[in-house]
């Protein structure tokens, strides 16, 4: 069993996520949590490009199609480890930015989709607010006008931004 597969059946257990993948809204909700985890402190060795719906990990998508594919024996194999304080800490910071707060009309995914948006772009690509903030304008107007509320949620949570 790889050792990747297992920490990440780990997160998503730690997040009451699951595991499924049988919709598009649960692989992009899945590559979001997996990105702002790590964006968080948690490094599970996923490389993250920029792509139409956001931060995206094709190694990511074959992990957990693999882990789809194995499911009993992937969490069978988690059962006999934990995570330790660190990486607890690091998944709690991305389990308070599940849902989108009161007054933000935006379903869970398109939620995820613009944090993971916000936090990937000020860290990875090391872009100030108002870039940031352009960057998802042009690339994600229906999500645009909830960057302020992503922004100081994002901020709440513990996350470093640029």
């Amino acid at each position: 069993m790889a050792e990747q597969t297992t920490i990440l059946q780990l997160v998503l257990d730690r997040l009451q996520l699951g595991n499924s993948i049988s919709t598009i809204s649960e692989r992009i909700a899945l590559q979001k949590v997996v990105c702002l985890t790590q964006e968080a402190g948690l490094q599970l060795g996923y490389s993250f490009n920029w792509y139409m719906r956001g931060p995206y990990s094709p190694a990511l998508a074959s992990d957990y199609y693999l882990l789809a594919s194995m499911q009993q024996d992937v969490e069978n194999e988690a059962k006999k480890f934990v995570l330790n304080d660190s990486a607890k800490a690091a998944v709690d910071r991305v389990a308070v930015l599940l849902s989108p707060p009161a007054g933000v009309a935006l379903d869970r995914v398109g939620w995820l989709e613009l944090v993971a948006s916000i936090a990937f772009l000020m860290k990875r690509y090391r872009l100030g607010v108002e870039a940031a903030k352009q960057k998802i304008n042009m690339s994600k107007p229906a999500l645009a006008p909830n960057f302020n509320a992503a922004l100081q949620q994002l901020q709440q949570a513990g996350f470093m931004l640029g």
